[in-house]
């Protein structure tokens, strides 16, 4: 996830920006922080795929929760589609 960061279109949460912070990791949860544009969405999906074909695990949608703020009903949309 951090390699996503350096990407030309990704977009930091504006609350963890300078401290360059995408995600804590715990025994068994993950709390990934990324602005909600389709792009950084796009790129976090991404990383989810690849450690789903390196690693053959895979997050259970029934026990996970996305949490978007201040966010347009478009982006809204869009981030449930992918």
């Amino acid at each position: 996830m951090q390699a996503v960061s350096h990407k030309p279109d990704f977009r930091f949460h504006p609350n963890y920006k300078l401290l360059g912070l995408t995600h804590l990791m715990f025994a068994d949860d993950l709390i990934m922080f990324r602005k909600a544009d389709p792009a950084t969405l796009k790129h976090f999906m991404n990383v989810l795929y690849d450690f789903h074909d390196c690693a053959g695990l895979q997050a259970n949608i029934q026990k996970s929760h996305t949490a978007l703020g201040g966010v347009h009903k478009n982006c809204r949309e869009s981030a449930s589609k992918l």
